[in-house]
């Protein structure tokens, strides 16, 4: 069986490696939703460090300044999830688990 819609998805990205203009544009030709959350609890499409390498020079997001950052930044990729910017910090949760909105932070 084919499915050829997917309206009843959603995706956030994380630190992603793609480009948020091309991206959008495929989402929206496929009919799928781009951030998450409810009415009252609204999420960015996208979470992403100023000075995280991937999604503002790999991903071609970034402007001059998050591309300096990221640059000066990528001794701390290694550093683990207190440090790195690439990495979300220990505390942050979507809740309720899987599949389901809406999406919460507790950032410690």
């Amino acid at each position: 069986m084919i499915v050829d819609d997917l309206s009843r998805n959603s995706i956030l990205f994380h630190a992603g490696a793609n480009n948020e203009l091309v991206t959008q544009g495929i989402l929206n030709d496929a009919q799928i939703k781009y951030g998450i959350g409810t009415p009252g609890n609204e999420q960015p499409p996208y979470k992403n460090s100023d000075a995280d390498l991937v999604p503002n020079i790999v991903g071609f997001n970034g402007n001059p300044i998050q591309w300096i950052k990221s640059i000066l930044a990528i001794p701390d990729l290694s550093k683990g999830p207190l440090i790195s910017p690439h990495t979300l910090p220990p505390g942050y949760i979507v809740a309720p688990p899987r599949y389901t909105t809406p999406y919460t932070e507790i950032a410690p």
